[in-house]
């Protein structure tokens, strides 16, 4: 059994930023969760790291069913609390089990994250780093949930304009590999992320089930598992209704402990308690997130239209997001750049040059590809504690009303759960 609490101590401590949560692409880290899902069905992937510690088949025995429940932006904290706390089938689970923390990628954003999970490659590797991106190639910024210019509110619009997802991420998804090694893998999620760009792009290779809500959700795992008792499989569930309340409500509210009771409550009536023990024979749940969420206030937020002078120094305006900006600079005017941080934001952010952003291992490890120089420009401009830079490009954002936020290197935000059972 993993000591959690002491993992969480050397994963803080272990930073390469003072005060600050560093991914641990070495083993502890969502980006090590692929290589151990394959190495798991025995059809290990030689060149990528599994996770240093927590779920084996040494430790095990035969696993030929693997489900990947995340829920987006579940932190880890929460997870630790519901099973310090008790009576919850989490607790369960971590006794059957184990419960250990593992950090996000950098930026701890869904994008980069899910793409990690679904190809075994670090954020450098495959190159999809943030919300807003800059794509050299296509000549704009871009959203890269709703795969739409970031100035363009309707979804999938780069694809009706002749952006292809394959060539965007050039690399063959975790669903590819297993398939091609025997496994089934399945993908259960909402309609509209099954058919969304991202989700064609991470998707691939994977037979794709839908739902409606919590309940029918798990109804649909079980009766995935009922119907592959001998078969190995893998199925990657996505719950997406955490990161919602946390965005709208705050990650430290009854709203978000609501949800997370719900969620708790159906996995048991609907999946744990009913599953056959025919059906749970070599079944493996993990339980884990893309990131976490910080709570954030419109006093914490510093909007740059009303800087103009920054984003002059800027051949690009700023991407990434609140919590962590990407920024372009104009050829000369890097000097210029600095100074005004340093003048006007100090105490707000650290100004780190990309460069090295990539020499201290942030954005991963392996070579990067070509595409991340043009996606990632010049300079990082990384908010102190909860506060929030935030460049508006659409109306909607010059609004400020989320509560909850991620992107950062914040323990609240880096720190995931791995939660796991044979069922």
């Amino acid at each position: 059994m993993v000591d959690a609490t002491e993992l969480q101590f050397r994963l803080k401590a272990e930073s390469r930023l003072d005060g600050l949560v560093t991914p641990r692409y070495d083993g502890y880290c969502a980006t090590n969760l692929a290589a151990s899902v394959m190495s798991l069905l025995e059809a290990p992937i030689s060149s990528r790291l599994p996770l240093a510690e927590g779920p084996s088949r040494s430790a095990l025995g035969e696993v030929r069913k693997v489900v990947l429940l995340l829920v987006d932006a579940l932190s880890y904290r929460h997870i630790f609390e519901a099973v310090k706390a008790g009576a919850s089938p989490f607790k369960e689970l971590a006794d059957k089990g184990g419960l250990m923390p593992l950090t996000s990628t950098f930026p701890s954003t869904t994008v980069a994250a899910l793409t990690s999970i679904a190809t075994a490659l670090t954020p450098q590797e495959h190159g999809m780093i943030e919300y807003y991106m800059y794509l050299k190639e296509y000549g704009l910024v871009a959203n890269m949930i709703k795969f739409s210019p970031a100035v363009d509110r309707t979804p999938e619009r780069l694809l009706q304009l002749g952006l292809e997802p394959k060539k965007l991420l050039g690399a063959e998804t975790l669903h590819v590999k297993l398939r091609r090694r025997g496994v089934s893998p399945y993908v259960v999620t909402r309609e509209r992320y099954l058919t969304s760009g991202l989700g064609r792009l991470t998707n691939t290779g994977a037979e794709g089930i839908t739902y409606i809500n919590a309940p029918d959700m798990f109804v649909a795992v079980r009766k995935l598992l009922e119907a592959n008792r001998e078969k190995r499989l893998y199925a990657f569930v996505y719950w997406d209704c955490v990161d919602g309340v946390a965005h709208d409500y705050g990650p430290d509210t009854e709203e978000l402990q609501a949800e997370l009771r719900g969620l708790a409550y159906s996995l048991k009536t609907e999946l744990l308690e009913k599953l056959s023990p025919g059906a749970a024979e070599g079944t493996l749940l993990i339980l884990t997130a893309d990131h976490g969420q910080l709570t954030v206030s419109k006093e914490q937020a510093t909007y740059l239209t009303q800087h103009p002078s920054f984003l002059q120094c800027l051949s690009v305006p700023p991407t990434g997001s609140p919590r962590d900006l990407f920024l372009h600079v104009r050829a000369g005017r890097a000097e210029e750049l600095k100074q005004y941080v340093e003048r006007s934001f100090a105490d707000q952010a650290l100004l780190l040059d990309t460069r090295d952003v990539l020499k201290m291992g942030l954005l991963g490890i392996g070579k990067p590809r070509r595409e991340t120089y043009d996606r990632i420009g010049e300079m990082l401009l990384l908010p102190h504690g909860n506060r929030m830079f935030v460049y508006p490009y659409t109306k909607e954002e010059t609004e400020f009303k989320i509560r909850g936020f991620h992107g950062g290197l914040t323990e609240e935000e880096m720190l995931i759960p791995l939660l796991y059972a044979k069922l």
